[in-house]
């Protein structure tokens, strides 16, 4: 039983240091998930919340690399996209080099 607080704590210790260095890093995080009315009184992102947003040089060169050996390959970058794919942002893309 000891053991079970023991670990108990020590989990909810480092789950809660981790929430809020994420919070700290990126406040905006979990604000998609906030009322309407406080996501439109949020001010813009400032220049290093959109650097931090953009993707690593390593990844962006590591795809456009992978882009110039594969045939029919193509990179793009989409404008105000992230990682978390949108499928209106991506869909006219797709039928685009689908039709070729």
């Amino acid at each position: 039983m000891t053991r079970i607080l023991r670990d108990g704590a020590l989990l909810s210790v480092v789950a809660s240091t981790y929430l809020l260095v994420l919070l700290r890093l990126n406040p905006r995080i979990f604000l998609r998930h906030y009322p309407k009315e406080i996501r439109e009184i949020v001010p813009p992102k400032s220049e290093k919340e959109r650097q931090m947003s953009i993707s690593p040089a390593w990844m962006r060169h590591g795809n456009q690399s992978l882009a110039s050996v594969l045939p029919n390959a193509q990179y793009r970058t989409l404008e105000g996209q992230t990682h978390m794919l949108k499928p209106k942002a991506h869909a006219p893309l797709l039928v685009e080099f689908f039709k070729g």
